[in-house]
């Protein structure tokens, strides 16, 4: 058998030959797992992980994955194809005590004529650890397990994937929000304790030296930092006239700073990429989200012109595509970075990102298309806009080729037409349009994987307008259990992020989606510089009261609909039971070595996922034993037991068991016996398994 069709083999057959042998491929303890088959372990043949950054301002989690073949994946674009997962985690303290904060994933097919496509997925987090700025910086390290088809077990920092790879970077949380700077120190250079406000120049005195604090900042920094940079940063806030002549006329601030004037005046007049302080090393396209995003790599302490506790300074990247006629710019955008003195030795990593509009460039399903993407890296200075060739002072550009996701099955294609991409935080073409139900991953930022589940609480609904026109409005249609399709026209919501393309600069806002009629202005629409973007593509929120089948659909204003996409809603809570039967019972008192035993049920949920017993304080000694309706046979574990309700049985409204613990090993004290039972329920499109009760029971053991 030729190398190339045994390494197809191993793809289209992975799952059956894990099926066979979970330990098939020998990625996993051979003692608990048995003896592989045959070796492939962490293999980046066809996928692998490059970089991983955050963005402190979202707290977004981002990685670029490349994918390297041109088959390999299970399918065109007409066939199902197959998942890229990616779990996170996080270790605050750096100490080896990783945090999972969640999975996230993408779909790929075989897409024939490339030499290698990047994609970019984020994750949604919520910091542990915040702390003030003048406190020690939060730099925690980030795991990223890429995994091929198969999701990276839960709480498994150590997994090592078959195909896929691990990669590690640290970031940076930010700190929490400072007092408001009075306007004369607007724009501090600080280091450690010693703050010295910038001398801020008046438009009327644009012609005044602006390097007269260019012997403080050398003060500041030593030689921590080049000359060349120094007086990059003292030029921060000079009017973008102010010429080299008068930078010239200014030789003797340089003298009195001691820096080489000579020298520095040949860098600002001959720029060429210096990477020595930050690099460009990844960029890709979210397909999701339709978002462009560059990794950026910091590597100093110093030389950004402050701490946290000041305005620091921006990474500005400029992005550029090219569908086949030449590079378009597409915009700036930034993030800010700052001196931090406890930087590690393989620095930090941050991320900078631009939502885009690639709708007239999707084409019909089936139909990949791809596309160059270009980043230029600019410390400081925002990249001239329209120019793909721009040499920055400090910065480097990446080329890379992504992917344009193509339109949804079906779907026409004409101006104004609406198309739903996600209801409930999950990708629509995941819910089953007979059951309602949700099964598998979601695709979106909130590490929803789902499992036959329904859905509560605030049910986002996300998609586009196809080429729509400057004033599209639309309107959402939702049909209750046993109704008729009503127009939804209640108030939501939404943040707008507004970015000026030109500046790289961003700002969000809290803006209420309040209909006109029936119909709400359909705000993702570009406008030249100004950009503005609702974040997620959010169109309704949509909170149910009913359970069972939902459905809705969109309306554009000139009356192009989206498909009817249908969701089950389960507003069930379980509720859940448990007892001693033995003995004195509830509360009783027994002697070790009794056997004690009891019951326990779960009513009022038909997707249950599982219930937990378990023993507290927790002993591995304290074996439980169950036999249940949803478990025929007996399960036996120590210190605490799960019973998983496997598809089938989940439809189950009443679950019962009884269980047992054997105490001769037990010592002495006081216990609690404990239940909890989780649904499956996708629950404010944010997680699975909300509704999750619990009771306990209390017994002494003397």
């Amino acid at each position: 058998m030729k190398l190339k069709e045994l390494k197809l083999d191993d793809r289209s057959g992975f799952k059956i030959n894990l099926l066979s042998n979970l330990n098939y491929y020998g990625n996993l303890d051979i003692k608990a797992f048995g003896k592989p088959v045959k070796k492939i372990v962490s293999s980046v043949t066809y996928e692998e992980v490059k970089c991983v950054s955050y963005h402190p301002k979202t707290k977004e989690l981002r990685c670029t994955v490349h994918i390297k073949n041109q088959s390999g994946y299970l399918g065109d674009h007409c066939q199902s194809g197959s998942y890229e997962y990616v779990r996170f985690y996080v270790d605050y303290e750096n100490n080896g005590n990783w945090e999972d904060v969640g999975v996230t994933s993408f779909k790929i097919h075989d897409i024939e004529d490339h030499k290698g496509l990047c994609y970019g997925l984020k994750l949604k987090i919520k910091p542990k650890i915040v702390k003030k700025c003048s406190s020690d910086p939060v730099l925690p390290n980030v795991r990223a397990i890429l995994s091929w088809n198969i999701a990276p077990p839960a709480n498994t920092p150590n997994y090592v994937p078959v195909w896929g790879n691990v990669k590690e970077a640290r970031i940076q949380i930010a700190p929490r929000p400072q007092l408001q700077i009075p306007p004369f120190f607007e724009n501090p250079v600080g280091l450690g304790d010693i703050i010295i406000p910038e001398i801020i120049i008046p438009p009327v005195l644009s012609n005044i030296n602006p390097l007269v604090n260019l012997d403080k900042l050398k003060k500041i920094y030593k030689k921590e930092v080049d000359d060349a940079r120094l007086v990059s940063m003292a030029l921060k806030n000079v009017d973008t006239d102010f010429s080299l002549s008068d930078i010239i006329k200014s030789k003797n601030k340089f003298e009195l700073a001691e820096i080489d004037f000579s020298n520095i005046l040949d860098i600002l007049t001959h720029p060429q990429f210096n990477t020595s302080y930050e690099e460009l090393k990844c960029i890709g396209l979210n397909r999701k989200f339709n978002e462009l995003h560059a990794d950026i790599h910091i590597k100093k302490a110093s030389g950004y012109s402050g701490d946290l506790c000041s305005n620091g300074s921006k990474e500005y990247v400029a992005f550029y595509m090219d569908f086949g006629s030449g590079w378009q710019f597409m915009g700036t955008s930034s993030v800010t970075v700052f001196d931090i003195n406890q930087i590690p030795n393989d620095g930090l990593w941050y991320n900078a990102f631009l939502p885009i509009n690639l709708t007239p460039h999707q084409k019909k399903y089936c139909q990949e298309g791809k596309v160059k993407i270009k980043g230029i890296l600019s410390w400081n200075t925002p990249p001239t806009p329209n120019n793909p060739n721009y040499v920055a002072t400090w910065g480097d550009w990446e080329i890379c080729t992504a992917e344009i996701k193509p339109l949804p099955q079906g779907f026409p294609g004409f101006v104004n037409q609406p198309w739903i991409e996600s209801v409930g935080g999950v990708d629509n073409d995941i819910i089953n349009q007979i059951t309602g139900l949700a099964k598998g991953p979601s695709g979106m930022a909130n590490s929803i994987v789902a499992d036959y589940s329904p859905f509560d609480g605030n049910v986002y609904v996300t998609g586009k307008i196809l080429n729509q026109n400057p004033v599209s409005k639309y309107k959402m249609m939702i049909k209750e259990p046993g109704g008729t399709f009503l127009p939804f026209n209640k108030n939501f919501n939404v943040v707008v992020t507004t970015f000026n393309t030109f500046l790289g600069t961003e700002s969000d806002a809290n803006v209420l989606q309040s209909p006109t009629g029936d119909f709400y202005d359909y705000l993702p629409k570009p406008t030249g510089i100004i950009q503005k973007h609702v974040n997620d593509d959010i169109l309704a929120l949509f909170k149910p009261t009913e359970r069972g089948i939902h459905e809705l659909y969109v309306e554009s204003d000139t009356g192009q609909q989206s498909d009817i996409v249908k969701f089950m809603v389960d507003r069930d809570v379980p509720t859940v039971a448990i007892d001693i039967t033995t003995g004195s019972g509830n509360c009783g008192k027994f002697t070790v070595g009794q056997i004690i035993e009891g019951t326990f049920e779960v009513k009022n949920d038909r997707h249950l996922d599982y219930v937990r017993l378990s023993l507290a304080p927790f002993n591995p000694a304290g074996t439980i034993q169950t036999t249940s309706i949803a478990s025929s046979d007996t399960t036996v574990s120590s210190g605490s037991l799960t019973i998983s309700i496997d598809d089938q049985d989940s439809h189950l409204d009443y679950i019962t068991g009884t269980w047992r613990i054997d105490t001769a090993s037990l010592p002495a004290c006081g216990y609690t016996i404990h239940i909890r039972a989780e649904d499956r329920t996708v629950v404010n499109s944010s997680y699975v398994g909300k509704h999750s009760p619990n009771v306990s029971r209390g017994f002494c053991l003397e």
